[in-house]
This record gives C-alpha cells, structure tokens and sequence, in this order.
C-alpha cells in the first residue's frame, strides 16, 4: 500500500489524469493474465466526482423517457371513452407545462452564473412529481363545476377552489428547498438553488399556462372537435343533437 500526496495546483489535475489512465492500464493487463496473483486497486481525490458524474450521465436517457412515461400516463388520466369529452391531449399539455417551468428556471440560473453541478441533473425528475400533482388537482377541481357554466366562471370557480391549497404546497415545498440551499454540502446547496425556483416558476406555469390550454380544450369540446385530432368536426355527434333537436 502506498501513499502519493500531490500539492493543490492545476499540473496536479493533470498528473493525476495520467496516473488513473496508468493504473487503468495496469488493471487490465493484470486482469487479462490467468495466472497472475496481483491485481491493482487505487482511489484519488477526484475518484468519487468522477464516478458519480459517470453515473448522472448514464442516467441522462432517463429523462426523455420519464417524458413520455409520464405523457403517457397523463394522457391516461385525462382521457375518456369518448371522441370529444376526452382530455387526452390536455395531458401532454400538463408535461409541457412542466418542461418549460424547467427550463425557464434553468436558463435563469445559467444567467446568473449558478453552478450546474452532476446531482442537478436530477431536478428533472423532482420536478414533475411536483408539478403534474398540481396539474391534476386543478383538472379534478375543474370537472366537477358546473359544465353549463361559462368557462371563465368555471375557471374563477376553481381557482377559488383550490388556488389556495396549491400555493400553500408549493410554498411549502420551496421554503424547504430555500432551506437546503444554506447546506454546507456543495452538491446539496447548488441543487437547491435550482429546485426553489423551478417548483414557485412551475406554479405560475400551472396557474397561467396549463389553465390557459383547460380554456382551449374547453373551447374544442363545444366546436365538438376530436381529442387528438383536433382540427376534425366530429359529424356523428353533430348528427345526434340535430336529431334530438
């Protein structure tokens, strides 16, 4: 066992660049030798932060698939066995709106010079557990005004309804966030920093964006327009109001 102490300079980070890819090496030619009774084992400073980066990285696929994952299953929820009632495509709309509270709050942070650090990448995955809860109470409180109603009364109606426990959770959730940042611990404190801000900008997004496309869909109920295919004029359903009529 051995013991290499290099001073805090920039040449070390070098030298210990090529001692790792040396003892790389090394491990193989040994590992690749049947009969060798030596195998080379060695940890530096930069060990850990390269290992976790590693990780984070190889972990980067996962958040276009938590997208569709969670499109989907959003559009599972606000859907319905019906060519008009179902909300499906409002579903995507809740993911987007969560996509975009990301990435304004991270294009202010990267304005303003706040380190991104490898356990950032995981705000992603915080962030749209948090943001689509707020997206289905909304939703669930919206369903239940009066459908006679005009939309902007059903609108005032729900935000009436639950605007306020909505901002009480995400006020919460970003004072423990605000809480972390003041952690002595970088990684914790520079996740933090990005977390407050992405949970209070997605509220917004929640309560102006996602409400805003609610009226959309509303709209495309009453032109009696399909789901997904929007643009089309469901003549079926056309047919049997001018029958009942």
């Amino acid at each position: 066992r051995g013991y290499v102490i290099l001073p805090e300079i920039e040449e070390s980070m070098d030298f210990e660049t090529t001692l790792i890819d040396g003892f790389l090496a090394l491990q193989k030619e040994l590992a690749a030798d049947d009969e060798g009774h030596f195998r080379v084992e060695f940890v530096t400073p930069r060990t850990f932060p390269d290992e976790f980066s590693r990780g984070v990285i190889r972990d980067l696929p996962l958040i276009p698939l938590v997208f569709f994952v969670m499109s989907g299953f959003c559009c599972f929820v606000f859907s319905k066995r019906h060519k008009v009632q179902s909300r499906g495509l409002l579903g995507i709309g809740a993911v987007v709106s969560v996509m975009l509270a990301i990435a304004t709050s991270y294009g202010l942070l990267f304005g303003l010079g706040i380190p991104f650090t490898s356990l950032t990448q995981v705000l992603p995955f915080i962030a749209f557990g948090i943001g689509l809860d707020d997206a289905f109470i909304i939703m669930g409180s919206y369903e239940r005004t009066d459908p006679n109603k005009d939309i902007i009364l059903r609108i005032e109606e729900t935000m009436k309804d639950v605007g306020g426990s909505i901002l009480i959770t995400t006020l919460t959730s970003t004072i423990a966030f605000g809480l972390g940042a003041i952690s002595d611990i970088p990684a914790i404190r520079w996740l933090c920093f990005y977390a407050f801000p992405t949970i209070m900008i997605d509220f917004i997004y929640q309560v102006t964006f996602f409400v805003a496309l609610i009226t959309i869909d509303e709209q495309r109920i009453k032109d009696n327009r399909y789901d997904f295919f929007f643009w089309k004029t469901c003549e079926e359903d056309k047919e049997e109001e001018d029958e009942k009529d």
